[in-house]
């Protein structure tokens, strides 16, 4: 049987490496980017936005290249010249104070400057320019236009409404969901669009304090002291207390503040101040609240959802509608009443598709005469039924995002003699072709390790299969996107490969050299040839390349090996079969590579793209896998046991069609073969101080695989005044006290570490020792001084019993030979007759274990061994952990389980039946009845329970039937598209399907 194990995570590959590039030096060393020496020959200047409102930046990056197109050397100063001087200032990228000119110079060829306008508007004209070694003027320049827009996306108020009622219990405690309450959503966001990062506090304050009060998000760190007070206070809980003014945490660039309705009518006005974190500029922001005595049944807020954003064009073969809804509420946040019936019947809200439209997408809705919009329309008027109306967005051929705007009338509720009033609510459609554009690769930290069997059986059990084949599984996926960010139309073909060879036990915390690699890869665009002039060695290291084995070529500008691709360089992410090796330097592949073109033009970088050459000797994984519906194709990467802790790098690629050809999509991660967790480290029991000696560390995984490539790391203890180190450089004098062995782990599992101690002494109580960690665990070996002989035993920890090498010696580390060794050993435990030790000072002896197999914690025994001289040693023996092989025997803990509750209701006009079902389905799925639940005839909700093994992968999907529409998922349904929601088993939760049922056939 195969079963879900914790992932040992590979704590060398966390250090060092990051998915989509990495990889230790070649032959060729560390990798160098060539050294430039030709002159400078252009500038090009770039800008986040061309328009910028006043009082607001833009930042600016001058590119500064040679005449052999490689980017200028660093601290070549670049000139900046503002004109008019009225329009604003000029800074580098540095300077916190600007003026009409500025200097700066370049770092990896690019120099960064910042434009602030002023109060002015108008066009700024700024000039960039250096002089190169042949004393000529190299210049480019980049215009700006200011604007007079009083709109500053750095910082907006968006008001749940704007209109409360009068508040008859003004000083009473507010309450969630209370007709007197408001919601502000402050949003903060940088120049470019993103949202702020971390959080930051921004002043708020609202005026008058009689007609309206806020309050913020209450603090779970401060306790709600009040409450125990007679009567309760709001002290230390922060949502109940009202503020005029106050810091309000913004959080991941938003926040939230609760506008309270108080005793007088009248117009209440927000203010939220901030300090932009990019220029240093303090911005503001303001919403006005009417709140008023009564509250008339018209339209006071339109809010619009949708089953999904993402749609596809309708000539892409993926789905190409979605239905929109949107809400509309009175000032007392109720739906507006139905706007007639009959022949009275009336239309109340309008759909418009705003902006742009080059696609001719259209709108499509019944309007309250029961007509059905004419096809293609752009602006669809239609009628509420308990405050809710519904249109269907329908994509058109090209991609993009459409903006569709909702609005209602305030002055009538009647948008058929023409808005007076507008309310309204804006919603954006992402538009694309479902064309694969981009991969991640990505692989789970837990649960997605199987141990397989002999037989292939499958249990849903954690444990380990009483028949091992040894080799091990773990879960690797590819999320594949299109160019809009939706997820690839489902069946999108992706392939898989992996490369774990040729490579070396590296010292580079233990990731593994690959040896045939380089940084100065050069791919030809569009071409089959590939090179490396500065430093390949394709015919000499590692044994040399040849055809059919596999080329990765990293061009996402993420880290590998210290360096990054250069951005831009994107399009060349990929793997290619390798079809024949010239020379050192230059090997063709069997299919070209990609053009890198994203910008629509082909660009060539030359010789700055690193690489990986190799093939696969110890590890396979699935060749071909199509996406799911959310976009994700997942395979399965089978290794042998034999291997563990093996660095490997595993890639994904797929075939995309664009409009000049086909090209290929690709990823390339970091990875390699973890084993089952935890990982059991042996170390003896003891070391001689004082001396140079060595010690043997051992790693394995929980089922005593040895793990290799392992960084193992130590740390003195109670040193003193004196030394300490392992593995020290020459000479020892300057090692360190703490750091890591010189080389990792072998195929055994184990590393030798050099260890030169001086002048350490016992402390009263306290003894050197040196704590070894690897892969998570630590152990403690004590450092023996003071003169008295030492008895070590290795290994001085056992499962199941094993062979033990005792060694004696004196404090400086000589061995102390025909010296019999005694022993004694508790229960559960037996050792073997035990010989004098030998000219090294060694013995041998094996240790038995009896009985101590038990469920979730095993018993241990021990051993003390005793030399005619008093020295003693301890070896503890532990049994196994019976439920790793048999999770169902006696004291073992049950398989984690998760309820899951499906709830099902009408959440339109209750005067309405609708019908409908959730289907439920999932891995090792217990089911109260057949699988799925319903809500039918005159009920208006329904729920079933499920039961579900903790981790396990649940899938819901919502059937409306007949007339009856869903309206959307509410609760913990994980991640929602349409009628599905997909979420992973693990805390209980409830999940509700909410259905309407609006049309003129409902029952």
């Amino acid at each position: 049987m195969k079963a879900l194990i914790n992932k040992l995570s590979l704590l060398l590959i966390a250090l060092t490496l990051t998915s989509c590039g990495g990889g230790g030096g070649g032959t060729g060393g560390a990798f160098q980017p060539p050294p430039g020496s030709a002159q400078v020959a252009s500038l090009t200047a770039s800008s986040a936005t061309g328009t910028i409102s006043t009082n607001n930046f833009v930042d600016i990056t001058i590119t500064a290249r040679n005449s052999d197109n490689s980017l200028a050397k660093d601290g070549t100063s670049i000139n900046a010249l503002l004109t008019p001087t009225a329009i604003g200032v000029i800074t580098n990228g540095s300077a916190t104070v600007g003026s009409s000119t500025a200097s700066g110079v370049t770092t990896g060829g690019v120099a960064a400057f910042r434009f602030s306008s002023g109060v002015n508007t108008g066009g700024a004209h700024l000039v960039f320019s250096t002089v190169n070694t042949a004393q000529s003027t190299i210049s480019t320049a980049v215009d700006i236009t200011v604007s007079g827009s009083t709109t500053d996306q750095r910082l907006t108020l968006s008001p749940s409404t704007i209109t409360l009622p009068l508040n008859p219990n003004a000083g009473d405690f507010p309450f969630i969901g209370s007709p007197y309450m408001g919601e502000v959503t402050i949003t903060r966001r940088h120049q470019s669009g993103q949202l702020i990062t971390g959080t930051e506090k921004d002043n708020t304050s609202i005026a008058p304090l009689q007609i309206a009060a806020f309050s913020i998000l209450d603090d779970p760190a401060t306790p709600w002291v009040g409450a125990t007070k007679i009567p309760p206070t709001a002290e230390g809980n922060e949502f109940l207390t009202e503020l005029g003014s106050g810091p309000v945490n913004v959080t991941g660039g938003q926040g939230t503040v609760f506008i309270h309705a108080q005793g007088t009518p009248g117009v209440a006005t927000l203010i939220v101040t901030a300090v932009d974190p990019d220029s240093g500029q303090t911005i503001s922001a303001s919403v006005t609240v009417n709140i008023v005595s009564t509250v008339p049944p018209l339209p006071a807020t339109v809010s619009l959802s949708t089953q999904t954003n993402a749609v596809y064009t309708s000539t892409s073969g993926g789905t190409s509608s979605s239905t929109i809804t949107a809400v509309v509420q009175t000032g007392a946040s109720v739906p507006v009443p139905d706007p007639g019936s009959g022949n009275n019947a009336y239309d109340n809200i309008q759909f418009d598709i705003i902006g742009d439209n080059p696609g001719h997408a259209s709108l499509s809705a019944v309007n309250a005469a029961g007509v059905s919009s004419p096809q293609g329309a752009t602006s669809v008027r239609t009628h509420t039924s308990g405050g809710i109306a519904n249109v269907v967005f329908i994509a058109g051929t090209q991609t993009g995002p459409i903006q569709i705007k909702a609005t209602a009338d305030r002055s009538d509720n009647n948008v058929d003699t023409g808005i007076q009033d507008p309310v309204s609510a804006t919603i954006t459609m992402i538009v694309s072709d479902g064309k694969l554009f981009s991969i991640a690769i990505s692989s789970p930290v837990v649960n997605g390790l199987t141990v397989n069997s002999i037989s292939g059986q499958v249990s849903s059990s954690s444990t380990t299969p009483g028949d091992p084949n040894a080799t091990y599984s773990i879960v690797q996926s590819a999320t594949a996107t299109d160019r809009a960010g939706n997820p690839v139309l489902p069946g999108t073909v992706i392939n898989f490969g992996l490369v774990d060879a040729p490579a070396s036990n590296s010292i580079n915390f233990g990731s593994g050299n690959f040896l045939i690699t380089g940084a100065s890869g050069d791919p030809k665009e569009n071409g089959t040839i590939f090179t490396d002039l500065a430093s390949g060695h394709f015919k000499t290291a590692g044994g040399g390349a040849g055809p059919g084995d596999t080329l990765l070529v990293f061009g996402h500008s993420t880290t590998f090996d210290g360096y990054a691709a250069p951005i831009g360089n994107r399009d060349l992410e990929s793997s290619r079969k390798i079809q024949s090796v010239e020379t050192d330097t230059q090997l063709t592949v069997a299919s070209p590579f990609n053009p890198n073109d994203d910008t629509g033009v082909s660009v060539n970088n030359f010789g700055v793209i690193p690489y990986v050459i190799g093939h696969a000797t110890a590890g396979n994984i699935t060749a071909a896998v199509t996406t799911n519906s959310v976009g994700v194709a997942s395979a399965s990467m089978t290794y042998a046991a034999s291997h563990l802790g093996q660095y490997a790098y595993v890639w994904a690629q797929g075939t995309a069609t664009t409009a000049s050809g086909t090209k290929t999509i690709g990823d390339v991660a970091a990875s390699g073969y973890p084993g089952v967790a935890p990982a059991v480290l042996s170390v003896p029991s003891s070391i001689v101080g004082n001396t140079t000696t060595t010690i043997l560390v051992c790693v394995t995984d929980a089922l005593i695989q040895p793990m290799a490539q392992q960084v193992i790391g130590f740390a003195f203890e109670n040193t003193g005044s004196g030394f300490a180190t392992i593995d020290p450089p020459a000479p020892p004098a300057v090692g360190q006290s703490s750091g890591f062995f010189m080389s990792p782990t072998d195929a055994s599992g184990c590393a030798t570490g050099i260890v030169v101690t001086s002048g350490l002494t016992n402390t009263g109580t306290t003894a050197p020792d040196v704590v070894i960690s690897a892969d998570g665990q630590q152990k403690t070996v004590k450092i023996a001084v003071g003169g008295a002989p030492v008895l070590q035993a290795s290994p001085s920890a056992l499962t199941d019993g094993g062979s033990v090498l005792l060694s004696l010696t004196d404090d400086h580390g000589n061995a102390i030979q025909n010296v019999a060794i005694s022993v004694v050993c508790t229960q559960g435990a037996a050792a073997s007759a035990v010989l004098p030790t030998g000219t090294a000072g060694t013995s041998h002896v094996d240790i038995s274990a009896t009985g101590l197999d038990a469920a979730k914690t095993p018993k241990t025994a021990t051993c003390t061994f005793t030399a005619a001289d008093g020295a003693t040693a301890i070896v503890n023996v532990t049994g196994r952990d019976i439920c790793l092989t048999d999770k169902t025997a006696t004291g073992c803990d049950a398989i984690p389980q998760t309820q899951v509750t499906v709830n099902l209701q009408n959440a339109g006009d209750p005067g309405h039946i609708v019908k409908g079902s959730v289907t439920v389905s999932g891995t090792e799925l217990t089911l109260p009845s057949s699988g799925g639940c319903s809500i039918a005839g005159t009920a208006t909700s329904a729920s079933c329970g499920y039961s579900f093994d903790k981790g396990t992968q649940v899938s819901l999907k919502a059937v409306p039937s007949g007339a009856t529409q869903f309206f959307g998922w509410t609760g913990g349904c994980g991640t929602t598209s349409g009628l599905n929601a997909n979420f992973t088993a693990g805390a209980d939760a409830t999940c509700t399907a909410n259905f309407i049922c609006t049309a003129a056939s409902c029952p």
